[in-house]
Parts: C-alpha cells; sequence; structure tokens
C-alpha cells in the first residue's frame, strides 16, 4: 500500500493535524473517565479509609493493622517514614536523607502479601525531592512498571508530591527544584501518550493550614484525581479552608482526602506541627496545651484524652460533604493501637 504524503501548508495536513488533535483529545477523555472510576470505585463506600504504610526499618509494624481495618488503600511512601524529633535530627544532620534502607526478604515478603490481601489498592508515592525532571520521568515509569520493587504488583495510582528533603527548604529552590506541580503535569503527559497505564491514578497531597484554595485548583487542574490534604490540627485555619472550597466549587470530580496523623503525646502533636509548617502559626501553642495538661495528670489521663481528640476530630472533618474519606498516618505504636477500634468503629 502507497504512504500517505501530506505535505506542508495542504490540506491534508490540516485534515490530518486535525484527526490527530481529534484522537489526542478523545484519548484524554477516555483516560480521564478510566481513572475518575478507579478513583470513585475506591472511595465507593464514605468514608473511604487509607493507610499510610510502614516501610524501611519499619516494614511489617503496622501488619497487624492492615489486616484487621477496612482500609481500601495503601499510601506507600517512598522514604523511610519520621516518627519522632530524634530520627528527624539524624537525617538532617547526615546524608541518610536519600539513602536506600535494607531490609530484610522476610520483612519484605510478609509487608507484599498483607498489601495483595482482597487485593486493595496500591498508592505509591512519588516525592521529587531533588531529582532532575529526566529523573522523574523515569521514577514515575518505574512505579507503574511491573518489576517495580521486590515482589510488589504495579501502582494503582501514584501520590506525587514534592518531598521534605532540607536543601528544599533553602532560599531561591523553589527556582531550579522540580515541584509537584511540575510532577503532576509530567505524570498526566506521561499518561496521556500512553507511557503508563491509562487507568493509574494521580494523587496529591495539600496543606489547608499554610495553602491557599489558589494552590489546590491548579494541582486539580493539572490533572489530580484524588487530594490528599495535611492534618487538620488547627481546626479554624482547616474550617476557613474547607469553606472556600465548598463555595468556589473548587473540586468537580477529584476526591478529597483528610489525613488523620492519630496524636499519641504532646510531642506528637508538636512534631507533626513541624511536618505540617504550622509550628509559628496561631494556635499551634493551644493546639499542644491540652495535650500537656492531661499529661500532667498522668497516663491514662493523656490516653483517654489523645482518644477522645482523635475521635472527635474524624468526625467533625465528616461533617463535611465534600470529604470522601480519611487517611491514617499513624507513626508510632500507640498511635497505631488508637487507630485500630476508631477505623473499626467507622466501618460499623
Amino acid at each position: 500500500m502507497q504512504a500517505l504524503q501530506v505535505f506542508p501548508g495542504s490540506t491534508a495536513q490540516g485534515q490530518m493535524s486535525g484527526v490527530i488533535k481529534t484522537c489526542t483529545s478523545l484519548n484524554a477523555g477516555l483516560q480521564s473517565s478510566c481513572t475518575q472510576q478507579l478513583a470513585r470505585s475506591i472511595l465507593q463506600h464514605r468514608p473511604a479509609l487509607t493507610l499510610e504504610r510502614a516501610v524501611g526499618e519499619n516494614t511489617g509494624l503496622d501488619s497487624e493493622l492492615w489486616a484487621q481495618a477496612p482500609f481500601v488503600a495503601g499510601v506507600v511512601p517512598d522514604l523511610p517514614v519520621l516518627s519522632s524529633w530524634k530520627q528527624l535530627g539524624t537525617r538532617l544532620l547526615t546524608r541518610k536523607v536519600a539513602a536506600p534502607q535494607v531490609v530484610s526478604h522476610e520483612k519484605e515478603m510478609a509487608c507484599s502479601k498483607l498489601s495483595d490481601q482482597g487485593r486493595r489498592c496500591r498508592v505509591q508515592t512519588v516525592a521529587a525531592q531533588t531529582y532532575s525532571h529526566t529523573q522523574m520521568r523515569q521514577r514515575i515509569l518505574d512505579a507503574c512498571s511491573d518489576e517495580f520493587g521486590t515482589n510488589q504488583h504495579p501502582a494503582d495510582a501514584l501520590l506525587l508530591l514534592s518531598g521534605s528533603h532540607p536543601f528544599r527548604k533553602l532560599p531561591w529552590t523553589d527556582r531550579w527544584m522540580t515541584n509537584s506541580l511540575q510532577t503532576l503535569k509530567l505524570a498526566h503527559e506521561l499518561r496521556l501518550h500512553g507511557a503508563i497505564p491509562a487507568r493509574t491514578g494521580l494523587w496529591a497531597v495539600e496543606n489547608p493550614l499554610t495553602s491557599s484554595t489558589d494552590c489546590l485548583k491548579s494541582k486539580i487542574d493539572a490533572g489530580a484525581e484524588v487530594i490528599i490534604t495535611q492534618p487538620p490540627l488547627l481546626w479554624d485555619k482547616f474550617e476557613a479552608w474547607m469553606n472556600r472550597v465548598q463555595q468556589q466549587q473548587i473540586l468537580g470530580d477529584t476526591q478529597l482526602i483528610v489525613g488523620c496523623p492519630m496524636i499519641s503525646s504532646a510531642g506528637n502533636m508538636k512534631f507533626w506541627l513541624y511536618l505540617c509548617q504550622a509550628s509559628s502559626l496561631s494556635g499551634s501553642e493551644g493546639a499542644v496545651a491540652p495535650f500537656q495538661q492531661a499529661a500532667a495528670k498522668g497516663k491514662e489521663a493523656l490516653a483517654a484524652h489523645c482518644q477522645q481528640y482523635n475521635a472527635d476530630l474524624v468526625h467533625k472533618v465528616l461533617e463535611f460533604p465534600q470529604v470522601a474519606g480519611l487517611h491514617f498516618m499513624p507513626l508510632t505504636k500507640q498511635a497505631r493501637s488508637l487507630t485500630l477500634p476508631l477505623v473499626q468503629s467507622l466501618a460499623a
């Protein structure tokens, strides 16, 4: 068969260009529909519950919680989770921030088997950190590959974020480092052109305590289908942000999941406020004080206060009709023990 020749400026070229644009538009529409259906199927039972998985040297510590609680998805960090000031200090003062940790084969096998029970959704975090655009492209491709990791199935969705590498906190670094918005656009482009599966969901993170709704809108426009928020530790700021989101009707088909850290002490609250870049914000001292007062009355009083605080926070969050689910991030043993009964009560 003779090949069709298209000459610059010809009618055929214009028609071909129109066909290509139409096909690209149809492909984008089909992919959008596919991933939105995936997001809706994952989050069809409200509240949908997701869990931040324990990785690195902590692999397997959340196995019992994962096995017994009705989580619909597990979010896998791409770096070991920091759960204390000591661990944070070690990461900041050494080069271990980007160094991979060696995990025993037995632990990886156990974690893999648990993550596949009931074929729950696997959301792989892909953080920009200090990677170049080219490196990020490869990391996204790797996360969606059949050969990704050890004994792991490819990611059902990608959680795309900037990351917390110390270098990102230096002045002017935002001008030359890849950020979450650029990473979202890159993943969306790769999916559009078939480099990653069309059904791969694109998730992002937003911080209601420090960011405007413009930032949320930018991420949704860039392709985010699910947004996980940082914890609503300063309730007045979170409530005001949620009200603006509702008034501006920003979400559309995008699903909103609110982060729940399961606070276990005054120190743990301070640590989370730091992670959320909210330590110096108004209201932060007031958020810590009740935990200090409870601790002064003894361990039992503190445990009771933590249990009540976490339960009240969850139920207040769920009063917002825009909230599709809750993302639990229990970093400590005590936090994990608080999580199971609360999650089971929500599923009852």
